[in-house]
């Protein structure tokens, strides 16, 4: 068409550039589409064994509208079921149960021991002992060495704690990120 405009002096020849330009464009569309089709269709071969003969068409049928799980929805799953939240949160509760560790070390403690035995020569020794001991210990001073344990423990739990944020924020962006691409996707469907 833009080559008969030009014979008749209708257009100017960038004009017929241009539109040789845009066919040759569309032929690499055309390309491009052709090849994305014959990858889709090897990759639908894949997941049904190679049953579809080459000469055959699958058939698609697609949905006119979807819908998309509310924003909460998807962080609140997602917060719950990825193993990295799960990992970070035993860690802390780790961190806090050396916390108290480390401050029952400072706690009085109490042993008891209790033993029998017999002792004599026949077969069947007819003295009987009986021990018993029991002893109580108080931790007078140890240079501060239990309490400074103890702060390291503290200061390793808000450690835990910074690092579950970091995950969460990672895990939040990762599925605000695709929840945003899959409404974009949709508006341009």
């Amino acid at each position: 068409v833009a080559k008969k405009k030009y014979k008749e002096g209708l257009v100017l020849i960038t004009d017929v550039l241009k539109a040789e330009s845009e066919v040759e464009s569309a032929r690499s569309s055309l390309s491009e589409a052709l090849m994305e089709y014959s990858q889709t269709f090897n990759s639908l071969n894949e997941l049904v064994d190679y049953a579809l003969s080459e000469d055959e068409s699958p058939e698609v049928e697609l949905k006119k509208d979807y819908s998309v799980p509310e924003r909460k929805e998807l962080l609140k799953k997602a917060f719950t079921l990825r193993p990295e939240v799960k990992k970070a949160e035993k860690e802390i509760k780790v961190a806090k149960l050396n916390v108290e560790l480390q401050k029952k070390n400072l706690s009085p403690t109490v042993n008891l021991s209790i033993s029998y035995f017999r002792s004599g020569s026949s077969f069947f020794p007819e003295d009987n002992n009986y021990n018993l001991s029991l002893s109580l210990n108080f931790p007078v001073f140890d240079s501060g060495v239990t309490s400074l344990r103890a702060m390291v423990a503290e200061k390793d739990v808000t450690v835990k704690e910074v690092e579950l944020k970091k995950v969460k924020n990672r895990i939040k962006t990762e599925v605000l990120n695709a929840l945003y691409a899959l409404k974009a996707s949709r508006d341009i469907l």
